[in-house]
């Protein structure tokens, strides 16, 4: 695609004044010719945003698809800007605090349950066979004694 240096550069100063008249679709391209020609592109900040996504979708451990991820004008080409790396970044540690917390919370509310103290209460007058016994029911199973009767019988 041959395109006139003056015209892409009347189209850059054009999208730098009014870039609300384009599309993304005509962003991307704008933003590719001011590249080349090492024009500057102005590009829209979505940090607080990306803080927001990034928060929820490391507190959901994931489960958020990255194509529901803001992106800015321009990204393609330029990457993300200080700002949005930066809220991407606080916004991931919020989540991860966020998670931690929710873990801990659930992990108190456990070892609190009285189902558990039901279980140490039962277990603390038991011989340890016993309980090891309720613990694997099935430690036994495969362990065959034959009787003297057995062997003369051939089994």
């Amino acid at each position: 695609m041959n395109i006139d240096p003056t015209r892409a550069m009347m189209l850059i100063q054009d999208y730098n004044n009014d870039p609300r008249k384009y599309s993304d679709k005509d962003a991307l391209l704008v933003s590719a010719l001011s590249k080349q020609l090492g024009m500057p592109f102005e590009r829209e900040s979505k940090a607080g945003r990306k803080f927001l996504f990034d928060a929820v979708d490391t507190a959901l451990l994931g489960m958020i698809p990255n194509s529901l991820r803001p992106k800015s004008r321009g990204e393609e080409v330029y990457g993300e800007n200080f700002f949005e790396k930066l809220g991407g970044g606080a916004g991931s540690l919020l989540g991860l605090a966020t998670s931690g917390t929710g873990a801990f919370i659930a992990g108190r509310g456990i070892v609190r349950s009285p189902a558990l103290r039901n279980v140490a209460k039962n277990t603390k007058n038991r011989s340890i066979d016993t309980v090891r016994n309720q613990l694997n029911p099935f430690e036994n199973i495969g362990n065959i004694r034959l009787t003297p009767d057995d062997v003369r019988f051939g089994l």
